[in-house]
This record gives C-alpha cells, structure tokens and sequence, in this order.
C-alpha cells in the first residue's frame, strides 16, 4: 500500500491560493516521514503487522509459562493451607 497523496484541484482556484496550496504540497513532501512502529532513528522501516503480532505471541506466552511456574506451588500451599489439609 503506497503512500496517500493530497490532489489539488488548480483549475477552479485563483493563481493566489494554488501558490499557496503548491507551496503547503511541496512542503508536506520534504518533511520526513516517519514510521509508526519505529523508535529509532535509523532508516526508516516499514511497519510489519504479522512480525509485531508473533513476536507479541511469543511474548504472552513467555510470561504466562513463567508465571504460572512461579505461582502454583505458592497457590497450591495456600489453598492446602485454607483447607486444612496436610
């Protein structure tokens, strides 16, 4: 998907106001552009929809093994412990 790009219509506006809208057009294009899932200022990168979403997966289930390795001892001694059980 290409970039979006402004039309202008000179033929029904006076010589002043295209001036002034030929002007705002070419400053829009010199400005840069930046990136939307970039944080650094290197080259510019495209944002990649599918390799934020695994990486997102990976993530989530990372810390969900994690947690849960972590916390069910310490939940299975509390609810022994609430119960009564030895």
């Amino acid at each position: 998907m290409g970039p979006f790009t402004l039309a202008v219509d000179t033929k029904s506006s006076s010589l002043v106001s295209s001036d002034v809208s030929n002007r705002k057009i070419k400053n829009l294009q010199l400005q840069t552009k930046k990136c939307f899932a970039s944080v650094s200022m290197e080259e510019e990168k495209p944002f990649d929809f599918l390799r934020i979403l695994f990486e997102g997966i990976i993530a989530g289930g990372t810390a969900g093994v994690v947690v849960e390795t972590a916390l069910y001892p310490i939940d299975t001694i509390k609810t022994r412990l609430q119960a009564g059980v030895s």
